[in-house]
């Protein structure tokens, strides 16, 4: 199966799904060594073929608030998460 990446609808990257380095199973139990995984957490197959912002800084900007992200996997649909600025938590004494 193809997945694809794209922020603000430009395509970062992709590949094939017989490029996974994890299996579904392997995934949550490599994400929680040393954390606890939470109810609402998102775990990702990583990514794929070019589709690593990191590999990519040089050529791509990081992501910002604003930011609309698009993951699209052939046959099964898409994802779309937009970044937003962090909140701060203050607690009054």
């Amino acid at each position: 199966m193809r997945m694809d990446g794209y922020v603000n609808d430009e395509h970062y990257g992709g590949g094939s799904w017989d490029e996974i380095h994890w299996s579904f199973g392997e995934m949550p139990a490599h994400a929680s060594r040393g954390t606890t995984l939470r109810a609402g957490d998102i775990l990702a197959s990583g990514p794929v073929g070019t589709g690593c912002i990191q590999e990519l800084s040089g050529h791509r900007p990081y992501l910002a608030p604003g930011d609309s992200v698009r993951i699209e996997i052939q046959h099964l649909g898409a994802i779309i998460a937009r970044i937003t600025e962090r909140e701060d938590h203050h607690h009054g004494a």
